[in-house]
Order: structure tokens, then sequence, then C-alpha cells
């Protein structure tokens, strides 16, 4: 059975829209892709689902990359913040289904 995941992507960068890059990432497909651009202060959302055995998702917006590991006993995250900027992963359901928000700062 596939493990689903709900992502919500939200920039406070004032000022600064983030641009996209797509990273490589095998095994999940995206119901509802990432955006293009994430302007500020914009709510998105996207959605993707893989394998039970496990994946990683791989995000980069503007220089900030965080790879999300999903597996059926939960979700860990590592982050480079190569920029003066952060992101913070916050796990808002602890279950598959899994929802969470990225805040970029």
């Amino acid at each position: 059975m596939p493990i689903d995941v709900d992502i919500s992507l939200i920039n406070t960068i004032e000022g600064q829209g983030l641009d996209y890059d797509n990273l490589e990432t095998e095994g999940i497909s995206w119901a509802s892709p990432p955006p293009v651009t994430l302007q500020p202060f914009c709510y998105k959302t996207c959605q993707c689902t893989g394998p039970s055995s496990g994946y990683q998702i791989a995000l980069k917006y503007g220089g900030l990359i965080c790879r999300i590991d999903v597996t059926s006993w939960g979700v860990t995250y590592s982050k480079s913040t190569p920029t003066k900027n952060d992101l913070e992963l916050v796990l808002v359901k602890e279950t598959a289904p899994y929802q969470l928000e990225m805040i970029f700062l």
C-alpha cells in the first residue's frame, strides 16, 4: 500500500519569490506537483505518493534544500540552507497519510 504525503508550502521571505529546482528523486509520483515559483506570503500545497518500503522527497526552493525521508514508521528530514534564509518542517499528522508544513524563513 503506497504512502501519501501532503506538503503545505509557505514562503515568509518578504519581497522574494522562490523558484523550484527539480532534484532527482526515485519511486515517487506527484498527484499535485510543487509550484514552479513560491511567492511571498502565499500558501501552496503539493501531494506525492511512494512505495510502502519508503522513499525520499527532495525539494529545493531558492537555494534552500530539504530532503524528507518517508517510511511507514514516520518522517524525518534534513536540510541544507547555504543562504541567509532558513526553513522549518512541521509534522502536522504523524500517521499516514502524512501532512507536513514547510515554512521558508
